[in-house]
Parts: structure tokens; sequence; C-alpha cells
């Protein structure tokens, strides 16, 4: 998913402060990426929710 598209689903929300959790789902096999690679991963996917939020 683009970071587009994550803006557009959470623009789609009323109210952001009204949800009980806000997060993605992270869908790297481990056996296919190092931890760097996956700590990277999850590292820019809380910076395109920073971004928005």
């Amino acid at each position: 998913m683009t970071e587009q598209a994550i803006h557009q689903c959470l623009a789609a929300v009323e109210d952001l402060s009204r949800l009980s959790v806000l997060g993605a789902k992270i869908g790297i096999r481990p056996h296919q990426a190092s931890v760097e690679l996956r700590i990277a991963y999850i590292r820019d996917m809380l910076a395109i929710l920073d971004r928005y939020c």
C-alpha cells in the first residue's frame, strides 16, 4: 500500500482520536529479510503514520 493510499484510508475516519488502536499490518516474511530490513520497514511505516497524524 502506498503512502497516499494509507492517507486516504485514514482520511475516511471521521475522528482518529476515537480509535483505540492505529496500526498497520506488516507483511515481511522473516526468512526473506534481514532484521535490519524489517526494522527499517517498521520505521518507515511509523513515519508514514506520523506524517498523517
